[in-house]
Parts: structure tokens; C-alpha cells; sequence
């Protein structure tokens, strides 16, 4: 009952409440009854074309689906994002959104750099801040459009000098420096890294995408009636962008409808994972107790599968760190109402664990794929030039466990993955019998995939010396045993002279000191930088040193020696022994 109440509030609250307030009011929910903050900029569209003949006919569309999970907004994209979106969507990502919002770059390793946190800190914590003439004036002037004409005080500290942004940007390594003034597309570019400053302006699109959880960007390009319309998602919270998603209107009359197909594909619900175990997890549907469908577009079902980021925030909330985490996926197992299990597939053990706390926030979306394959290309680590070639992958089935080859990397390490029955393939890269990475791929979500892994070319060159060795231990052991015991029999025979020449035989083949002497000269040639891979090379040596001490002794030789030098004082067998002379009777009796 209490769960039907929630619902009804929530749809009432939805229905009365005007679209154009909605992002603005935002009561404080639960995360499994807070619709998403949507927002749908249209480029190739002007204002008036959006109000009169798409707005509406859109979000009647939208709201088939998303009527009690999506609080939304469509506007026309600003004049400088439109030029963007219409030549390639997919370059449209949060840095690129935000590269002109003006922000103060300040060096980290400046004295009061851990307590100034706003404009006004600088205010009275910075000297100067240098800035170029002409931009410190357009900043000042959206400063004043937003009630903000000295910039919370940091105007005072402005110094102009000669040149333009470039020039400013080319101060940031002198030594004087404290902090510049420069668009937020160049300051993050800067080395050493600085600690970036906001400022309130007009305009700023930062600001604007902090009111919602979910940026929908849509080209749209007129093709004689119809037109073609291409839709992508920024996820605002993990700053993501998803996906290109293409439709086609046949007419104008579809063109809403094209452009409501589009945004809802490329929609990816969120699910806030909250326990995390080494090889399972439980998470929460953002607004899935609001779900009625079950093929609604916003439902997580079992079969799903997720990609799970982490974001971590400062004591102002803004981000510090964010990432999705690489070669991990998150499969739904079991789902109720609003509450998921999920089974974690990882390159690395422990991807997901961590202190839970207020400040991180471990979040899932999931995946739509839109390509046929995903290409997978594996590099030495540390040196993308250098790619590993002729290296094994298979595939493992997640059902059987039956491993699987699926092909080998080519000249630049790369191999295409096609798309199987299962969104995901759990694939083993291998190398001369050695498992060096595991790597769970979904193909078709992303045009490639690269994997940085420790190379064992050089252990492999050791393994194939090593294996010489030992192989030539086995074919020394057997030579000196037959030599041995050939020798054995000519003693037997009275044969002297056909022993010796077999014992000079023996002495001719590899001694222990050859071999020792000859494999510590390869392994000082046979070197790895890796510490990991180092160590393999070292415990094989060590095994195989081990093997020649035990089964090729030098003792043998010197027991033959023995026993050739013996056989040649004895008498022939043909001749009898000399008798001994008798001795004295005095001397016969002292013995």
C-alpha cells in the first residue's frame, strides 16, 4: 500500500506541475521514486521551430513512456553547440560542452591553494591574475548579465598583460605566476596540473548541466520532407556521453517521432550499486519504483548487462575523480521491484571494492550496443607503439566454462570481436601457454578497445632457451649412461683399450661447467624490465640449474676414470698372476 501511495504522489506531482518548472522544483525523493532531470537540446532547429512544431509533439511522445520517469525539457541548442552537433555528435562531451566557460586556474602548489574554494577567496588569498585584456572584459560583462558584475571580488585581482589568450596560457610555467584567467578548454590542458575555480557568469554551461541528470543532444538535418536525426546522451552525474543513436523522419510530420525513437535508445537507465562483493553486488533502478512496464525503457531486467563507474567528490561536491572502470561488467542475475543482483565480471580483482562513504558514489548504466564488433588491440604496457603480435585470445563460455580459440592479434596487435548470442564475451589472452590478462568485452559498444598488458615476449625467449637446455640435459643424461655402461662391459671383457676410447668419448660431451657457464651468460642477455616478468625468467633458470645439478654430476666421469685406471693394472686373463715370493720366516711370523 505504502508503495502505491508513493506512485500516486509522485504521477500527481508529475501531471500538475508544468514542464517548464519541472527543472527547477525538485523535491527531495528516494533514488527508486526520483524521476530523471532531463534536458533536449535540438541543433538544427531554431527557437521558433522548436516552440511551435516539435516541443510538444515530442514530449507527447516521450510521455508514452517516460511520463511518471522523466521530468523534461526541450529547448534549441545554443548557437555554439549547433555548428558542433551538426558536424560530428559524437565530439560533443562534457569537456567540450564546457571548454568556454571562463574558470581561474590556480597552481596547486600555491600557499593558501587548499583554502580558497570560491571566487572570493581569491579575493584575498592571490596576489594577481593574469588574464588577457579583452577576455577579462567579456567575462566581466556576462558577470554583470548574472548579477555578478566583480566576480565575487576577483576582478580586483585581475592584471592585463600583452597578448591574447595563447599569451596567458604560455604564463602558466613561469614561476611568478599564481593563477590565469582562461576558457575551461585550455586550463585543463595546463601542466602542472591547477586547481580550477568556477565563476558565476551568464551563460555557463557547466551550471546548466548540474540541474540535470540526463543531456540529450540531437542533430537534426532536413532531407527534402523528411530529415535525418541522430540523438546522443551525456550522462551528467558520471559526465558520460553515451552512444551516437541515427533515425529517419519520411516526412515532417515524423520528425517528432524520429527524434523520440532516437533519444529513447540511446537512454541508459542508472543503478546506484550500494554492496559490492569480490564476485557479486546488489544495486537500486534510479526511479524503478515509478516502472509499471516491463519493456519500459527505463527498467533493468535479469540478462542485462551494466557498465560501472566511480565518482568522487570534494567537500563542495564537485567531482575530484571520476571513472568508468575498465574491462568490468556487471551482469543482472536476479531483479525485484526496484532491487538488483548483479554478478561481477572484472579484468582485476577487487574493481569495485572500497570504503563505502558519502563523498563516492559507485554508479552503473547500461550498455547499448550499436556496432556489429568491437576491435580489440593489446600494447605493451606503458608503450602503445609497442603492439603484441601473434598473441592467443580465447573465450571462455560462461555457462560450461569450455575455453575457446577465437583468433590471433595481427601485426598491430589488433583482432575484431564479433557480437555473440551473450552481450558479453569473457576473453583470455594467451601466450605460449601463459594466461596474461582477462577481459570481459561487450562488442559493439565502443569501435575499439585497447588493453596496455605486461608482454612476455622476452619470457617467452627465455622459455624457448630454457627448454633447449632441459632438452639437451635429457639427451646427455641418456648419452652418459649408455657411454657408462658400454664402458662397464668393455671392463668386463678385459677390453681396456675400447673403454678408454669411449671414456675420452664421454669427456667430450657437454660437462656440467659448460652448461652452467653457458646459461649464465644467457641470462644475463635474457633481461626484462618488468619485475613480474623478471622473476618468471629467474625461477626458470633456477629450476633448470637444478635439474643439471641432480642428473649431470661430475662424479660419474671420475668413477669411470677409476675404474678404467683399476682394469688397467690387472693382469690380461690369458697370462697367470706372478706368485708371490715366500718371506722370511721372522717376517711371516710378524704379519
Amino acid at each position: 500500500m505504502n508503495r502505491t501511495l508513493w506512485i500516486l504522489s509522485v504521477l500527481c506531482f508529475l501531471l500538475l506541475t508544468p514542464r517548464s518548472s519541472r527543472a527547477d522544483e525538485q523535491p527531495e525523493l528516494p533514488w527508486d521514486y526520483d524521476p530523471y532531470r532531463v534536458m533536449i537540446w535540438i541543433a538544427g532547429a531554431d527557437t521558433a521551430r522548436v516552440e511551435e512544431h516539435l516541443r510538444e509533439p515530442l514530449l507527447e511522445f516521450l510521455d508514452r513512456d517516460f511520463a511518471a520517469l522523466w521530468r523534461t525539457d526541450v529547448a534549441a541548442a545554443p548557437r555554439g553547440l549547433t555548428a558542433m552537433a551538426r558536424r560530428d555528435l559524437t565530439s560533443i562531451t562534457y569537456d567540450s560542452l564546457t571548454a568556454n566557460d571562463p574558470v581561474i586556474a590556480l597552481k596547486r602548489d600555491h600557499e593558501n591553494a587548499a583554502r580558497i574554494r570560491f571566487p572570493s577567496d581569491l579575493a584575498e588569498k592571490v596576489q594577481r591574475i593574469r588574464v588577457a585584456a579583452e577576455h577579462a572584459a567579456e567575462v566581466a560583462e556576462r558577470g554583470k548579465a548574472a548579477s555578478n558584475p566583480t566576480l565575487h571580488g576577483a576582478v580586483a585581482r585581475f592584471e592585463a598583460v600583452e597578448g591574447d589568450l595563447l599569451t596567458v596560457q604560455s604564463l602558466w610555467s613561469e614561476e611568478a605566476t599564481e593563477a590565469v584567467l582562461l576558457p575551461r578548454g585550455m586550463a585543463i590542458g595546463l601542466e602542472p596540473e591547477p586547481k580550477l575555480i568556477e565563476l558565476e557568469v551568464e551563460g555557463r554551461v557547466g551550471a546548466m548541466l548540474e540541474n540535470y541528470d540526463k543531456f540529450f543532444f540531437v542533430s537534426l538535418e532536413d532531407r527534402g520532407m523528411g530529415a535525418d536525426v541522430a540523438a546522443r546522451e551525456l550522462d551528467c552525474l558520471m559526465r558520460y556521453p553515451g552512444p551516437e543513436i541515427r533515425e529517419i523522419a519520411g516526412d515532417a510530420e515524423e520528425i517528432p517521432a524520429a527524434i523520440a525513437r532516437a533519444v529513447s535508445n540511446a537512454f541508459a537507465p542508472m543503478v546506484r550499486v550500494e554492496d559490492v562483493g569480490s564476485r557479486e553486488g546488489q544495486g537500486r533502478v534510479r526511479a524503478g519504483s515509478l516502472i509499471t512496464a516491463k519493456n519500459s525503457p527505463a527498467a533493468i531486467t535479469v540478462g542485462d548487462y551494466l557498465q560501472p563507474m566511480i565518482r568522487k567528490n570534494d567537500r563542495m561536491g564537485e567531482p575530484m575523480f571520476l571513472q568508468v572502470i575498465d574491462w568490468t561488467y556487471l551482469a543482472v542475475t536476479e531483479q525485484s521491484d526496484s532491487k538488483v543482483s548483479m554478478q561481477i565480471h572484472s579484468g582485476r580483482a577487487g574493481a569495485l571494492a572500497g570504503r563505502r562513504n558519502s563523498r563516492t558514489e559507485r554508479i552503473a548504466l547500461k550498455v547499448r550496443t550499436t556496432r556489429p564488433a568491437t576491435t580489440l588491440r593489446l600494447h605493451a604496457k606503458g608503450d602503445p607503439e609497442s603492439p603484441l603480435v601473434g598473441y592467443d585470445v580465447y573465450e571462455r563460455d560462461l555457462e560450461s566454462d569450455e575455453m575457446r580459440l577465437i583468433g590471433h592479434t595481427d601485426w598491430d596487435g589488433r583482432l575484431r570481436v564479433e557480437k555473440a548470442d551473450s552481450p558479453m564475451r569473457l576473453l583470455y589472452v594467451k601466450n605460449g601457454g601463459a594466461v596474461l590478462a582477462r577481459l570481459p568485452l561487450v562488442p559493439g559498444l565502443t569501435e575499439m578497445e585497447t588493453a596496455d598488458l605486461v608482454g612476455d615476449d622476452i619470457r617467452l625467449q627465455a622459455e624457448a632457451y630454457i627448454r633447449g637446455v632441459q632438452n639437451a640435459i635429457i639427451d646427455l643424461v641418456a648419452i652418459r649412461s649408455l657411454l657408462a655402461a658400454r664402458i662397464r662391459l668393455r671392463l668386463e671383457n678385459g677390453e681396456i683399450d675400447e673403454a678408454t676410447e669411449l671414456l675420452e668419448a664421454l669427456r667430450q660431451e657437454p660437462s656440467y661447467e659448460k652448461i652452467a657457464n653457458d646459461m649464465a651468460v644467457a641470462q644475463t642477455v635474457i633481461k626484462s624490465s618488468n619485475r613480474s616478468e623478471q622473476r618468471k625468467i629467474d625461477t626458470m633458470f633456477g629450476e633448470t640449474r637444478t635439474l643439471l645439478v641432480k642428473h649431470i654430476s661430475p662424479s660419474l666421469i671420475r668413477t669411470l676414470e677409476t675404474e678404467v685406471a683399476a682394469a688397467k693394472k690387472k693382469p690380461p686373463k690369458d697370462e697367470p698372476a706372478p706368485k708371490a715370493e715366500p718371506a722370511p720366516k721372522d717376517e711371516a711370523e710378524e704379519a
